[in-house]
């Protein structure tokens, strides 16, 4: 029997800087990303441009994702599942639609506008903590090329 599959990847530019809250004994990152594409309707020659926005959360947030990359303006890819869920909100029901980020990494430049040619740059090890909301991923160094099944 074939499993279904909840995963959204998406890369965008935040809205605003991301907003980090306690939560347990953890923190928990909230913030919104936009991403646009373009299309040209069949009776138009104009290009019309469509931005679409996807609410976010990240638990347990690293310090080096909150200081250079969860800030307003900047370009991330992220990936997880999408989760539905409603609330009240003085006595009115309401419902959202939120991505649960299992990996964030950054794709192009840091917020403060150093991140060099602009084109997507992955955290490695070398420049940077896990991007992984602050759990550690397998140890795939230790793999040889021998060993991949393609």
């Amino acid at each position: 029997m074939a499993q279904d599959l909840n995963r959204l990847q998406m890369i965008g530019r935040l809205g605003s800087d991301a907003i980090i809250r306690q939560a347990g004994s953890g923190s928990v990152a909230n913030f919104r990303i936009a991403s646009s594409s373009s299309y040209k309707p069949k009776d138009s020659q104009e290009w019309v441009e469509k931005t679409t926005w996807q609410n976010c959360v990240l638990w347990n947030p690293t310090d080096y994702q909150i200081r250079n990359f969860l800030k307003k303006g900047a370009r991330v890819f992220v990936e997880g599942p999408i989760e539905h869920r409603e609330y009240e909100d003085g006595g009115e029901k309401k419902y959202i639609c939120e991505l649960f980020v299992k990996a964030v990494m950054q794709a192009g430049e840091l917020a403060d506008g150093n991140g060099g040619s602009g084109n997507t740059q992955r955290d490695t090890p070398s420049n940077s903590e896990p991007a992984t909301g602050g759990q550690p991923g397998p140890d795939v160094s230790a793999i040889a090329d021998d060993d991949l099944p393609i």
